[in-house]
This record gives structure tokens, sequence and C-alpha cells, in this order.
């Protein structure tokens, strides 16, 4: 089943969901993110969940959830209602109207898998409204789970949704509230694939950037194994907090390994050769008696990003030359 299917058949599933199951079939939590160490005492990513008693209000929280999702999957178009494709992720994806973006779990290693673990701890934190990061409101479809989870936001962004309060009770509406629920779900977890519909909730729940980067770091490390560059780490140094370029060369690296492209084997002449079409099409790149380019200080920061990334490209039919932006 493609993922269009897969997706449209879950938002008609939660949609079509009967309100007298939804309160033994549905949790609500509120999620904040924080860092742990791993085994190696190096920085990770993690979440505090705290699972709330929602039972006077969960039938409120479904139809927000649901209509958020059925809000989302369209678009207009002429004044038409028109159903959003569903396209495969990459780092440089623009969520753009027209689509819903997907993943699966294998692309965050075991960070989803995580994040669930957190939501299900047995033993709830407890957190100020004011440390609540995102909501994720679960609902067992098919013998499965599904998380749908947006951002708690400030009851100034709050137009249509839900605004609530902790009381003695569990949650409950009323009109001194402290947090609000938007009707937007920016992500989706189920059966092993990520939806996205709202890009940025995704890559700030999950600190993409921090792959982006760690990523970048690997490719030009391998790359730096080649003996053809030489100052690599005077170009990591500049480029590390451009989140753009990061991205691009993230994007470069999932190619590759689909491609089974070794970067880091690079044979001597074809580098030479690449290197010599590059130049006589504008770029000044300048090989020393060993055939090795070096980055200095001064060096074209997006010509070596299209280098690395390989991004430059020449046709013989049309005999252009360029690179895509």
């Amino acid at each position: 089943m493609s993922y269009s299917n897969e997706f449209n058949n879950l938002i008609k599933k939660v949609n079509e969901y009967s309100l007298d199951d939804v309160e033994k079939n549905s949790q609500l939590y509120f999620v904040k993110k924080i860092f742990t160490k791993d085994k190696d005492n190096n920085k990770k990513r993690s979440w505090l969940a705290m699972n709330v008693v929602a039972t006077n209000i969960i039938r409120k929280i479904h139809k927000i959830v649901d209509t958020a999702v059925q809000d989302s999957v369209i678009y207009k178009s002429n004044g038409e209602d028109v159903k959003k494709s569903v396209k495969k992720y990459t780092p440089t994806s623009n969520n753009n109207n027209e689509e819903i973006l997907v993943t699966d779990y294998n692309y965050l290693n075991d960070q989803p898998e995580e994040f669930i673990k957190k939501l299900l701890h047995k033993e709830s934190e407890k957190m100020l409204t004011e440390e609540m990061q995102f909501f994720t409101y679960s609902l067992n479809i098919d013998n499965q789970t599904a998380y749908f989870i947006g951002k708690v936001e400030k009851l100034n962004a709050i137009k249509n949704g839900l605004i609530a309060k902790f009381t003695e009770d569990g949650l409950k509406l009323g009109k001194n509230d402290q947090f609000g629920i938007k009707d937007h779900v920016g992500v989706i977890l189920y059966d092993k694939n990520i939806y996205i519909l709202k890009k940025y909730i995704f890559e700030v729940l999950f600190d993409l950037e921090e792959k982006f980067l760690k990523e970048t770091k690997k490719h030009i490390n391998n790359i730096s194994n080649s003996k053809h560059f030489i100052g690599l780490d005077v170009y990591l140094e500049s480029i590390k907090n451009n989140r753009n370029i990061t991205r691009k060369i993230s994007k470069a690296v999932e190619k590759f390994n689909e491609n089974g492209i070794d970067y880091s084997n690079i044979n001597s002449d074809n580098f030479k050769s690449k290197i010599d079409i590059i130049n006589q099409h504008g770029e000044d790149f300048k090989l020393n008696k060993n055939n090795q380019l070096e980055i200095e200080k001064d060096t074209d920061i997006d010509s070596i990003t299209r280098l690395i990334t390989d991004d430059y490209y020449f046709t013989i039919l049309t005999d252009s030359f360029g690179y895509n932006e």
C-alpha cells in the first residue's frame, strides 16, 4: 500500500471513530524536551511526559484533533478543495500547502520508539504548565496506537481549539485558564511511519538540526580520508551553524547512501578531471602539486558545498553547465 493510501485510511478511521469509544481508547499527554547522557557520556535528546486525566473533555480533544487532521489534508485551488499528495521527507523539503510529508521510524533511528516509551512510562512525570511544550493525543486504531502531536500554545495564539486548566479532578475547561491546545497537529506517529503535517514541529520535536550537523561532520570526515582535500576543518568551522548548508549536505548524504556512493573513495584522475571541467565553467579551484584542493578562509563556501555534495552538472547535448539551487 502506498503512503498516500495508508495516510488517507488513517485519517478516515479517525474521522469515523465512535465518540462512545474515545474515552476508553485514548490518552492525553504533555511533553517537554530534555537532554540526557548516553553510555559514552555524550549529550542525547530525550523527553519527559505527563499523562493527565482528561475524561471530562477527551471527546472535545478528539474532535479538535480530528478537525485539525482533516483540515490539514485539504488545500484550496481555484476555489475548490483539493486533497494534498503525500511526499517523502528530505532535509530540504518545503512542506508546502499542497503536500503532506512522510518518513519512517528508521530515519530517526530509535527516537520515535524512545519518545513513545517516555509517554508510556509507568511513573508519569509532573511539570508546570509553563514547562509543557507539546501535547500528544493517543488513539487505539486497529490494534495499534496513533500518536497525534502538536504544540502547547500561549493563550493569545488560540483561535480555534481548546483552552484548559488543571484541577484536583484532572483537566477541565474554564475561563481563567493557563494553557491551550491549538487546532494544529504537526506530527502523527502510526505503524512505524511519521506523517509530517507541520515540518517545523517535527524538526523541533526531534531536533533534526542536530542530526543534519552530525551527518555533515561525518561526511566531511569521510571526504578528508580521500586525501584530495586540505583544510576541510576550516570549511566545517565556517558552515557548522549554517542550517541551509547542513540540510543540503544531509540530503546529499542520503542520496549517496541510496546509490552506494563512497565519496571517500574518489579516483585521483577523476577528481582532477572533474575540477578541470568545473574551472572551465567559471569556478577557480586551485590544486597543489599533489592534485589536492586546499581550502582556506577566503575560499568560497558555496562552491565547496556544491563540490562535496556533487551538485555540479554538465550536459553533453545542450553543452550546458550549472548546479542545482
